[in-house]
């Protein structure tokens, strides 16, 4: 139950596979191998090979190419092949996603933004004696995640979603021109400063 209403249509929410799951797990274990971890991988042809990809990309001075998902791991390290593996896999789930309000390449640029900009001021602020590397790719997928709960209000209620952006619009629009007459914006608008 959600606002006082039933939720029934949660079981149609996009989901990661098990595989996904599965690889999460491994990668955040300090038990298991890079071999298995490239097994799984393996088994996903797009993920292979953008992860190849990224290894071979100038971002990590590709002097020697990297020909398998195995090398391309023991390069990026866990915690990058990690960031990566939540992006493409999160990227696809979302691309299934029927929403009404919010505009999907604006939402994912925001949250890419926001993503790099946490690993970012985690590695140039946070000492490193207070987390250890594997903990570093948490900082990314927050910056990732953070706004995942808009898209949940859009498919469960997107009319609410809707109101909330206009009355948002409209506390933005009054706290950047304070003298103007208050019964403008008794009217719903999609853009209520156009209504102004």
């Amino acid at each position: 139950e959600l606002f006082g209403k039933k939720v029934d249509n949660l079981d149609n929410l996009p989901v990661l596979s098990e595989t996904v799951v599965k690889l999460l797990d491994l990668l955040d274990d300090i038990n298991s191998t890079n071999k298995e971890i490239a097994r799984i991988i393996a088994l996903d042809s797009v993920l292979t090979a953008k992860i190849i990809s990224l290894a071979n990309s100038p971002i990590y001075a590709a002097n020697k190419p990297v020909s398998d998902v195995l090398q391309a791991i023991n390069k990026l390290r866990r915690t990058e092949t990690k960031n990566l593996v939540v992006t493409i896999k999160l990227s696809g789930v979302l691309e299934e996603v029927h929403l009404k309000n919010i505009n999907m390449d604006l939402y994912w640029k925001h949250s890419l933004a926001s993503a790099f900009l946490s690993n970012k001021l985690m590695k140039e602020f946070l000492d490193k004696k207070y987390y250890v590397y594997e903990q570093q790719s948490s900082f990314y997928i927050a910056g990732l995640l953070h706004d995942i709960g808009l898209l949940l209000f859009d498919i469960i209620f997107p009319e609410k979603l809707l109101i909330f952006f206009i009355l948002y619009e409209g506390i933005e629009y009054f706290i950047k021109n304070p003298v103007i007459n208050l019964f403008c914006c008794c009217t719903p608008t999609k853009n209520p400063s156009n209504s102004f």
